[in-house]
């Protein structure tokens, strides 16, 4: 007798430093971010929430690559999420610039809210 086992998943990807992979800024579906390790959090942004073309207009048109983090222990997360589920995390140390203002608009400040750690 045979038993045959089917494993199903849900397709959920995290790319993070180092993924090759190009992205296109128009495939983002929600926008959230989160002090790390924990703290107060801001309502993650969809495409249909009425700030939605504001936060989206601050993506720049090819995502960049998320940087190598090294030694952390405070920061922020930025979670970009697309269409197809894959999750994109930026942070909690190092954030591309773009990133670093989409954070700040996120949590209703100006760019440059707080400075990155040195790293």
């Amino acid at each position: 007798m045979a038993v045959v086992v089917s494993v199903v998943t849900t397709g959920v990807f995290t790319w993070r430093a180092g993924h090759p992979r190009k992205i296109s800024s128009e495939q983002v579906v929600k926008i959230a971010t989160a002090p790390y390790p924990e703290g107060p959090t801001p309502d993650p942004v969809t495409r249909t929430d009425p700030r939605a073309t504001a936060m989206f207009a601050l993506l720049p048109a090819q995502l960049p690559k998320p940087l190598r983090q090294g030694d952390c222990e405070v920061g922020n997360v930025t979670t970009l999420t697309l269409g197809d589920g894959t999750v994109i995390e930026y942070g909690p140390c190092r954030r591309p610039p773009s990133i670093d203002a989409l954070r700040c608009a996120l949590a209703g400040k100006e760019p440059g809210c707080s400075p990155q750690p040195a790293s």
